[in-house]
């Protein structure tokens, strides 16, 4: 993992990725690149979310309660996706890419947005 943290990526399906998330501390996983219908509490409709389908090392979950709005990493230190949920029971964690975070606030403010690099 980089030591820096900068730019964007499309998360590449087998990719290792990294969180440090509020409750869970950082962990590390297999991006898994599934996609699941989700209801969230505050949503009046369903989406479709990507499914992160992976465990942090020794078993531990890759992300719990309190964890959302974690950034999600590759290696290079790019921003894939942000935590927004998950299902403990299953042991999956729904990630919301970041190109889709970035196209909703861009279309909302009418002004392209992007990260600074790792460089």
């Amino acid at each position: 993992m980089s030591d820096r943290v900068g730019g964007t990526c499309e998360l590449d399906k087998g990719a290792r990725v990294y969180k440090s998330g509020r409750n869970t501390g950082f962990t590390e996983g297999c991006w898994s690149h599934l996609q699941s219908a989700v209801h969230l509490p505050d949503s009046p409709q369903e989406t479709a979310e990507d499914v992160f389908l992976a465990t942090g090392r020794r078993g531990a979950c890759f992300a719990n309660n309190g964890d959302s709005g974690a950034w999600v990493l590759n290696k290079k230190g790019q921003l894939g996706g942000l935590v927004i949920g998950g299902n403990p029971l299953l042991n999956w964690v729904y990630v919301t890419p970041i190109s889709a975070v970035f196209a909703d606030i861009e279309s909302q403010i009418g002004c392209k947005i992007s990260l600074p690099t790792a460089e």
